[in-house]
């Protein structure tokens, strides 16, 4: 029972948050220089985190541009699991690596340079490149709501998010001591995590083709039909699912926090009050459950705005949305014709 009191109370929020506060109160006011090296991974990537929520909010309030987060958004949480990563190194008494870790490290790494790749090519790191809904959002409000905005969501939130998606790396971190061999969870995680991407990967190939070969056929000026005169992509896993890449971004990450179940599993028959150290059905729901939580939020938001804006441009894409399931692919109720 002291066992698995000690690695939940390791891992608990409560426990998170003394080692943020020491960090700052300790750590980084008597040796700066040294806080990025030897202090608890944790707090080092809250830190940055908070820096370059700074940074990009003071750069969006200069420059008027509100695309700084989304040329960020694949790149950070790969940074923060590479960190954690360097810490369990840094931290082994013989340079041995966790294998949870290693595992929670790559496939970040990996979703995060296929996701970088895609909003690349797309020209999303053109430093005057934009979100296409942020121009809308921009029409639609006055400046002084749009900072706010900025404050609260864009800049801010948006930079936690990445944080917190990223934590269950976190628990495995803290309970490498008492639950250092993967398990069935594990693997199970790491499965759903690589389908998922595939399935990501999938969705966005396809819209990437449907959308060169539309504007391939309107500057050749050829008769669009199908798809093409509708203006969306209503065939593949679009047939499905009106946004089956939205889908697969949200379930990577429900995913990824099955990790944190792993880190508590294997202590799993010892029988303990886990609600007094912050645990439900043994772990089963933890904190980190709360950035896929506020993840899911986002997307619905976004997806409610990004068919907005949709309808407004295809007539067309209501019938679609009476058809199609939004986010979780189902069969459709009928299929769009392919003639005119």
């Amino acid at each position: 029972i002291h066992t698995k009191m000690s690695v939940f109370g390791t891992c608990s929020l409560q426990t998170a948050l003394d080692i943020i506060r020491s960090a700052y109160d300790d750590e980084i006011l008597k040796n700066p220089a040294r806080f990025f090296v030897d202090a608890h991974p944790l707090a080092v990537t809250f830190f940055v985190m908070c820096l370059l929520s700074l940074v990009c909010l003071v750069l969006s309030e200069i420059t008027g541009h509100l695309s700084y987060v989304d040329k960020l958004w694949s790149i950070l949480p790969p940074l923060y699991a590479v960190y954690f990563l360097y810490s369990d190194y840094r931290d082994s008494l013989n340079g041995k690596l966790n294998d949870r870790i290693v595992l929670m490290t790559a496939l970040p790494l990996l979703w995060g340079t296929r996701l970088t790749w895609n909003f690349a090519r797309k020209g999303g790191y053109s430093l005057h490149e934009e979100d296409y809904r942020w121009p809308v959002l921009r029409q639609s409000m006055p400046r002084i709501a749009l900072s706010l905005l900025d404050l609260f969501f864009i800049s801010t939130f948006q930079h936690l998010l990445l944080f917190l998606i990223i934590l269950p790396i976190h628990f495995a971190y803290q309970a490498r001591s008492f639950s250092p061999q993967l398990n069935a969870l594990d693997y199970v995680a790491a499965a759903l995590f690589l389908i998922l991407l595939l399935g990501e990967t999938i969705a966005d190939q396809q819209q990437w083709n449907f959308q060169n070969e539309k504007y391939r056929r309107i500057n050749a000026k050829q008769s669009l039909t199908g798809d093409y005169k509708r203006g969306f992509l209503t065939g593949g896993l679009f047939g499905i699912s009106r946004h089956p890449n939205f889908f697969c971004e949200i379930s990577i990450w429900w995913a990824y926090y099955i990790f944190s179940l792993a880190s508590l599993q294997s202590l799993s028959h010892l029988q303990v009050n886990d609600r007094d150290a912050g645990f439900l059905y043994g772990g089963m729901i933890n904190w980190a459950m709360v950035g896929c939580f506020f993840l899911l939020l986002l997307f619905q938001g976004s997806t409610w705005f990004t068919e907005l804006i949709t309808t407004r441009k295809y007539p067309e894409y209501k019938v679609y949305q009476k058809n199609v399931s939004r986010l979780i692919p189902w069969f459709p109720s009928s299929t769009p014709s392919k003639r005119d």
